[in-house]
C-alpha cells in the first residue's frame, strides 16, 4: 500500500464527554418518513423471526425470497433482502441455513438506505449503534487523495506525524521493497499539499518498523529496526531541518530478536521530562523499554525489562500531563502478553529511569493473532494502542487503552466469509493513573459478519477528543 495523506479507514471520533449511544441527525419530513418506515421493517422481520425459530415455520416464499430464507436471522429487513437477492442474483451462497448472507450484506443494504435518505436533500449524521458516541457532531470532510510515494515501489506500514508546534511540518515513513531495503521518509511543509522523499539507506540489510516522533524543538526522529539475520539494531534517526536530511544516528539496543519498536517523546514545555525519548519493543521472550539519560541528549540508559515470562509483544507507549509547577510527566507503556491473552500495563513517574511492576488490565480472546477473510495470509495482530487526555478538558489525565480481537478463540487458519466469529475494537479507560480500569466497550458498530481491525487511537491534546480508527470490512 502506497503511503497517501488520507486512508480508507472507519474512524469514530469520540468527545471527552462520553454521551449517550444513538443516532444524531438533522430531521426531516422525508427522513422521519425514511426511519419510521425502517422501524416498522425491522419490526416486522423481528416477529416474523421468532415466530420461524420458535418452531412455527414461515414459508418465505410468501416474500418473494427462497422458502428457507428466514433460517438466517441477519438484520436485513424483507426489503432488503429481496433487493439484495436482486442486486446479487449470480452470489453463490446457501439457499437454506442460517448463513445465506454474505458478511458484507447487511452494511451494503443500509448504505443504500442513507443513500437514499441523503438524496432528499437533507443532511444527516449518524453515530454507530452499539458506540461511544459524540457530544456534537459534525460534518467530517475529506479531501483528495495524493499519491506520496509516486512510484512502482510497494510500500508498506506507514506511519505520519504533524510537528505539534509548527503543523504545517509533516513527516511520513514506510518500508520499501527493494533488495537492501531502506525506509523511505516523506517531507511535507505545507499542511500536506506537497510532499519530497528520501530513503534512509540502512546500515545493514534492511529496516522495517518505521516510526515518526516530534520534540518540543521541532526535532523529528524516526524510529526503525535494522538489521541482517537474527541481528537486529532498534535504532532512531534524528533531523533538526523538518525531515529534509537525518545526519545523527543513535542505536537504542542491538540484540537477536528485537522487533515492534515504538517509541514516544515528552514534547511538553512544562514538563520536568520534556523531550525525554521513551522506546519500548520485544525480543520474543520478553517486553524492554529505554530512556535517554537526558532529554535531546541521544543517550539512551540500560534497556528495562518490564515482563520476563511469558512470551509478549506488540507494545505502545504515551506520555500523560505533568501536574503545575514543572512537575515530571508520567509515562505509560502497553502490551499483549500472548502466552497469559492479556493486556498488560507499567508506567513511569521519573522520565523512564524506572518502571512499575507490570499489571494486567484486559483480557483477551484470542493470544496473538487470529485469520480473517480480508487477511488470512499475514494475519491480524492483537495490538493495544494507548493514549493519555493531556488537555485542559475535565477529563485532563486520563488514560485510553484500544485494541483488536476476536469474538471467540482460534488457533489456526481462516474463518470463512459466512463464519459469525469477528473481529471488533474494544475500549477501556483509568482515570485514576492507571491503578483502575473500566471494563471493556466495543467501539464499534457490531454489524454481523464484518470484521474490524488494524486500530490505531490518538487524543487532541487542544480539547481531549478521542480519534479511533480503523479498518473495516462492511463495505
Amino acid at each position: 500500500m502506497r503511503l497517501t495523506v488520507f486512508f480508507p479507514v472507519f474512524c469514530i471520533i469520540v468527545a471527552s464527554g462520553f454521551a449517550s449511544t444513538g443516532a444524531v441527525f438533522a430531521q426531516s419530513p422525508c427522513l422521519e418518513a425514511i426511519n419510521a418506515e425502517l422501524a416498522l421493517e425491522r419490526s416486522e422481520l423481528q416477529t416474523i423471526l421468532v415466530r420461524h425459530h420458535g418452531g412455527a415455520r414461515v414459508d418465505a416464499s410468501h416474500y418473494g425470497l427462497p422458502a428457507n430464507d428466514f433460517d438466517d436471522a441477519t438484520n436485513l429487513t424483507i426489503r432488503q433482502r429481496q433487493n439484495f437477492r436482486r442486486l446479487h442474483p449470480g452470489l453463490d451462497y446457501p439457499r437454506s441455513g442460517p448463513m445465506q448472507y454474505p458478511r458484507w450484506a447487511y452494511s451494503l443494504m443500509n448504505r443504500l438506505d442513507q443513500d437514499e435518505a441523503a438524496a432528499c436533500g437533507y443532511s444527516q449524521t449518524l453515530t454507530e449503534p452499539g458506540s461511544l458516541a459524540l457530544d456534537s457532531l459534525a460534518q467530517l470532510v475529506v479531501n483528495t487523495n495524493i499519491n506520496v510515494s509516486n512510484d512502482n515501489i510497494p510500500e508498506s506500514e506507514t506511519y505520519l506525524a504533524i510537528d505539534p508546534t509548527n503543523p504545517q511540518y509533516m513527516v511520513g515513513a514506510s518500508n520499501i521493497n527493494l533488495n537492501g531495503a531502506g525506509q523511505m521518509m516523506y517531507v511535507s511543509a505545507d499542511y500536506g499539499a506537497t510532499w519530497s522523499d528520501q530513503e534512509l539507506v540502512p546500515t545493514r540489510t534492511n529496516q522495517s518498523d518505521p516510526g515518526v516522533n516530534y520534540d518540543s524543538n521541532g526535532h523529528v526522529y524516526t524510529l526503525t529496526l535494522d538489521y541482517t539475520g537474527n541481528r537486529t539494531a532498534v535504532k532512531l534517526y534524528r533531523s533538526t531541518d523538518h525531515g529534509s536530511s537525518w545526519p545523527l544516528q543513535i542505536i537504542v539496543d542491538d540484540s537477536a530478536g528485537n522487533d515492534k519498536n515504538l517509541a514516544a517523546i515528552d514534547y511538553q514545555p512544562t514538563s520536568g521530562c520534556r523531550d525525554q525519548i521513551y522506546v519500548g519493543w520485544d525480543n520474543g521472550k520478553a517486553q524492554l523499554v529505554a530512556a535517554t539519560t537526558y532529554p535531546d541528549s541521544g543517550v539512551f540508559a540500560p534497556k528495562i525489562t518490564v515482563q520476563s515470562k511469558g512470551a509478549t509483544i506488540a507494545g505502545d507507549l504515551a506520555v500523560g500531563p505533568p501536574a503545575p509547577g514543572g512537575a515530571r510527566a508520567p509515562v505509560y507503556y502497553v502490551w499483549t502478553s500472548t502466552s497469559a491473552k492479556t493486556i498488560n500495563f507499567s508506567k513511569s513517574a521519573n522520565c523512564g529511569s524506572s518502571w512499575t511492576t507490570f499489571k494486567t488490565i484486559a483480557t483477551t480472546k484470542d493470544a496473538y493473532d487470529y485469520g480473517i477473510p480480508a487477511q488470512c495470509n499475514r494475519r491480524v495482530l492483537i495490538y493495544p494502542t494507548i493514549d493519555v487526555d493531556r488537555s485542559n478538558s475535565a477529563h485532563r489525565g486520563s488514560i485510553y487503552v484500544v485494541w483488536n480481537d476476536f469474538t471467540t478463540a482460534q488457533s489456526s487458519g481462516c474463518i470463512s466469509a459466512t463464519d459469525p466469529n469477528n473481529a471488533n475494537i474494544w475500549f477501556i479507560r483509568s482515570t485514576d493513573g492507571g491503578n483502575t480500569w473500566s471494563s471493556p466497550i466495543r467501539v464499534n458498530a457490531n454489524l454481523a459478519r464484518t470484521d474490524h481491525f488494524n486500530q490505531w487511537m490518538n487524543v487532541d491534546d487542544t480539547d481531549g477528543t478521542i480519534h479511533i480508527s480503523w479498518r473495516d470490512t462492511r463495505n
